[in-house]
Order: C-alpha cells, then sequence, then structure tokens
C-alpha cells in the first residue's frame, strides 16, 4: 500500500502561543511527548517519514532519534516563512510518487483516518487530497475555513479569513468546514504548482492551502474526506494541550474498561499510554498509573495512590496515599501506607 508514498511532518514552528519559550512538540500528553505521536502512527503504517525542524531542532530531534534511531530524516527550516515554505525545504528528499504532509501537533490522529485518506487519493487519480472537518465551536478560530464557489475549492487561513471580513463585512462565510492540515499531493503535482505561490497580504507567508486552490481551479482534481473534529485537533495553546490530553486520557481508560478493568470514579484517575492493567483490577479514585508500569489481574488500588515505573504481581494490593516508584510487588501482597522514594532503617518493602 505504501510503497508509492511518503510523508513530510511540518515540525519547525516556534509555539509561540503556548508562552513557555520551549517547543509545544516536546510536552507529554499522557506520558509522550507529542511529536512521537505523528512520528509512531507514520511507523505503524510503514510510511517513510521526514520531518522538518527549526526551533529548537536539537531537542526535537533527540527525542524523535531516542525512539525512532536512524528511520527518520531531519530538514531544516532556517527561516520560516510559512508552510510552503517548510514543503520547499522539503523538496530535495522527495522520492516516491506520492507526498503525504500533516502537521506535527496532531496527536490524536488515527491510522485509520490516513489509510482512507490515502485510498480515496488513489482511487480518485486526484492531484492533491486532503482532510477536513465540521466545526461549530467558535473557540476552534484557528482552523482554514475550506470554501467552494462554482465547484471550486480553496481554504483560506484563519488570519486571512479575519482581515478579509475585518475589510468588508460581506464576505463573512457560514460555512463550517474546517482544514485539518493533512494532505497528500502527486509530487509531479507539486513541482509544477509550487513555483505558482505568492505570500499571503496579511502575513508574507506562502501557504500549502493555496495549492489546494491551484489543483481545483486548474482541474487537476481535489478530494476531500471528513473527520471527526476531535480526531484532528491541533494543538497552539496550553488550553487546548488540556483539551487533547482530556480526550487522549478518556480513550486509554476506555480501553483498559473494555478488557476488564474496573475505575472507582475514570474521570479522576490518569494512566498514562505505556501503562499495562490485568482484567479484574480495581482503581480507585485519585490514582495515578505512570511511565512503564504493570499491573497483573486481579490488582487491588485504593483511592489516591502513585504507582510509578513498577510491577505489581496478582492480586497485589496497593492501599490508600501509598507512592510505588521503580519496584516490584510480588503477588498477594498489600502494601502501603508507604512511599518507596523514601530512604530509612526500616526493611525495604519495594520487594514485598
Amino acid at each position: 500500500m505504501k510503497e508509492k508514498l511518503q510523508a513530510i511532518i511540518m515540525a519547525a514552528g516556534r509555539s509561540s502561543r503556548f508562552k513557555t519559550n520551549r517547543s509545544k512538540l516536546t510536552e507529554k500528553i499522557c506520558g509522550q511527548e507529542m511529536i512521537l505521536f505523528a512520528t509512531k502512527t507514520l511507523e505503524k503504517l510503514k510510511i517513510p517519514t521526514s520531518v522538518i525542524v527549526g526551533y529548537q531542532k536539537e531537542i526535537i530531534q533527540e527525542v524523535i532519534t531516542k525512539q525512532h534511531g536512524k528511520k527518520i530524516t531531519f530538514i531544516e527550516q532556517l527561516e520560516q516563512r510559512g508552510t510552503a515554505h517548510a514543503l520547499m525545504c522539503s523538496q530535495p528528499v522527495w522520492q516516491q510518487e506520492h507526498i503525504l504532509i500533516m502537521n506535527a501537533d496532531m496527536p490524536l490522529v488515527s491510522t485509520t483516518l490516513l489509510t482512507n485518506l490515502w485510498e480515496k487519493h488513489l482511487q480518485t487519480n486526484a492531484a492533491c487530497s486532503f482532510v477536513s472537518a465540521h466545526n461549530l465551536d467558535p473557540a476552534l478560530d484557528s482552523y482554514g475555513k475550506i470554501i467552494i464557489e462554482n465547484n471550486i475549492v480553496k481554504i483560506i487561513e484563519a488570519k486571512d479569513y479575519l482581515e478579509l471580513v475585518k475589510q468588508d463585512p460581506s464576505k463573512k462565510n457560514d460555512s463550517c468546514c474546517i482544514n485539518a492540515g493533512i494532505y497528500i499531493f502527486k509530487k509531479s503535482f507539486l513541482e509544477q504548482a509550487i513555483p505558482q505561490l505568492k505570500t499571503s497580504s496579511v502575513t508574507g507567508e506562502f501557504y500549502i492551502t493555496d495549492l489546494i486552490h491551484i489543483a481545483s481551479s486548474s482541474g487537476a482534481g481535489v478530494e476531500i474526506v471528513d473527520a471527526p473534529v476531535d480526531q484532528i485537533r491541533g494543538i497552539n495553546t496550553l488550553r487546548e494541550l488540556w483539551i487533547a490530553e482530556q480526550i487522549k486520557q478518556a480513550d486509554i481508560i476506555n480501553h483498559w474498561m473494555h478488557n476488564g478493568v474496573r475505575f472507582q470514579a475514570a474521570q479522576n484517575n490518569y494512566v498514562e499510554l505505556n501503562v499495562v492493567i490485568g482484567a479484574g483490577s480495581f482503581i480507585g479514585q485519585g490514582v495515578q498509573l505512570t511511565g512503564n508500569s504493570d499491573l497483573d489481574e486481579d490488582c487491588y488500588i485504593e483511592p489516591y495512590a502513585i504507582i510509578d515505573n513498577s510491577t505489581l504481581g496478582k492480586k497485589a494490593i496497593v492501599k490508600s496515599f501509598s507512592v510505588i516508584k521503580d519496584s516490584t510487588i510480588k503477588a498477594g501482597s498489600s502494601i502501603g501506607p508507604i512511599d518507596t522514594r523514601i530512604k530509612s532503617n526500616k526493611p525495604d518493602q519495594s520487594q514485598l
């Protein structure tokens, strides 16, 4: 399926709206750096991937290399002049017939969505295929607006649209279709269309979205795949990071519920991606399960315990307010309240 496709991840931005002076892409969501959601999804699909880096490139490259080794290549965008400029920087590594482009700050994108986009792109022989969603939430105002007039598809970026309406209120468009930031282009089309791009009069940037209008107006063929808005959420602010983590956290807990784990108050639990919980286990309210913790079957974790990077044997019991870190609790043991991070003269209970 993927032998004709390669991926480019856009990861060069400055994350200015986070106001933290560090790249948002290294912030963790349920225990995993944001950038790794995109790279791992593409790895599952066996799509060769390159990442465009810029701001704090060394840190981002270190995170990716630690996870993927040398499987992923990097391209540097020395000057941030827009999404299409970043794409231009990647042109020397274009080797396949089709190029998948996606933003790095989309941790909820599924393999199913990318597969559906690829299949439709091939079936229709489109020059360009991209993902859209229907949005009725005015708080999600940073997405480009998709407008179709006289069968011509175009995307107006959020800043440009706001300026357009400000200058001429009659230009306001009620379309609720937004651009997700995931595209597949024929390489041959990109090579022909990129020289036609012009900078935005509002931001002075080159936009990938202008390629959609070029393809549509020239009759080259544009296809759109719809997705739930929650699945294509990008993250530009700490509030949006919090929302995405709540969605991912709900997915994780729902998974373990379906596999026989009872949560006393699921909305008050925190469970990271790499945690494993055996069937028949009970997780009290306020419990935090982090790192590579592995709970065997029928464990009983009382409220407000913290278990980090630890292994619990079958039918182990952890009392309320215990903190278990880098420890092994034997099957059938009952432990706590205890903090295995604190050294004392008492017998070591971390191997109970």
